[in-house]
């Protein structure tokens, strides 16, 4: 398998001062940079294509193979699969709604997906509502559309000695138990009222904000989260270590707000907190979680989220509960992702 990877020259140039190394190759999957000029998605859609096009087949034919089908992640890139559908079979696979994205023009995107999905031999959406939207307003039959939800990695699901979390907390000493913890991107998709009154809490001991905050993040109630002597920010972490935060919460907690973008989206800390094995609290903004309220502690309401995260912090872990989310998190690995995928390309193929 080969990845095309479109890079504008003038970010790539930047990531190569600043000595970025982004490629993924491993034994089974080569991942081959190709130097765009800037803006080359909607400034010069078919030189683009062709220019993947061509690119692709030349590194398939080093390798001493040919295409056999075509998969795209966005759109965009509708020209290519105009082209290459005359001579292999290509689909598309959404992972986000890109209708929501902030400069990407909403009424382009979506006429830009209904075109793509009604061209390929079958789409792949990571959430039953963007599958649901393809089928209803893009008019694609139920057979030409699969829902293939984000997942975890067998990494995750791996214990961390106890000795190893001691050593992780002991770097922040501020931090109490019970230990309630938002792992992920710090941004406006999580709801900052709620997180305020969260840290209020007496059965809390501390709220711990593990990732990257976003840049120009303006709310006031995040600021106040930033003051606040509860809450504690350790900022992005390497993601080798984000397993053993998750194990060492003591609960975990999903907070997003409500949004048309958190209501169709796949949340990776989802899965992984699944294999963490924690009790997990989440508000009801994400469709998707709420499709594992059996394991998941889903609020309708502030109130009933900070009731239920009250109840998880008093409550002892239980090793049943435990397992039983560990059990469903192996089921929904990128392993298991990759070979339902696997099964849907090989048919489209024949």
């Amino acid at each position: 398998m080969i990845g095309l990877a479109p890079r504008d020259v003038i970010l790539a140039w930047r990531e190569r001062r600043g000595n970025k190394s982004g490629n993924q190759s491993t034994a089974s999957y080569h991942e081959c940079p190709v130097l765009m000029p800037p803006g080359w998605a909607s400034r010069f859609p078919a030189w683009s294509a062709s220019r993947l096009w061509s690119v692709a087949g030349k590194k398939v034919r080093g390798l001493g193979s040919k295409i056999s089908g075509l998969v795209v992640t966005s759109p965009h890139y509708l020209p290519l699969v105009r082209l290459a559908k005359q001579y292999v079979p290509t689909f598309y696979y959404c992972s986000d709604d890109y209708a929501q994205y902030a400069g990407w023009g909403s009424d382009v995107m979506l006429r830009l997906e209904t075109e793509i999905v009604r061209q390929v031999a079958h789409s792949f959406f990571v959430s039953t509502a963007l599958a649901e939207r393809a089928v209803k307003d893009y008019g694609v039959p139920t057979d030409k559309v699969s829902v293939s939800p984000n997942a975890t990695s067998d990494d995750f699901l791996k214990p961390v000695a106890e000795e190893d979390l001691r050593a992780l907390l002991a770097r922040h000493p501020q931090l109490r138990r019970p230990l309630v913890g938002v792992v992920g991107g710090i941004n406006e998709r999580l709801d900052f009222e709620l997180l305020l009154k969260c840290s209020s809490l007496r059965e809390i001991g501390s709220l711990v904000m593990v990732g990257p905050i976003a840049a120009n993040l303006n709310n006031k109630a995040f600021d106040q989260l930033r003051q606040h002597p509860h809450c504690v920010f350790v900022g992005a972490q390497p993601h080798a270590e984000l397993r053993a935060w998750m194990q060492a919460l003591d609960v975990a907690l999903i907070p997003y707000c409500e949004s048309r973008f958190n209501q169709s989206c796949s949340p990776m800390r989802l899965f992984d907190h699944l294999a963490a094995g924690r009790p997990i609290v989440a508000t009801a903004a994400c469709a998707q979680v709420g499709e594992f309220a059996n394991v998941v502690r889903v609020g309708r309401s502030s109130d009933e989220v900070l009731s239920y995260l009250v109840e998880e912090c008093r409550r002892i872990s239980d090793m049943v509960d435990i397992e039983r989310r560990r059990i469903l998190a192996k089921k929904n690995t990128w392993a298991t992702r990759a070979e339902n995928l696997k099964r849907v390309l090989h048919t489209g193929n024949h």
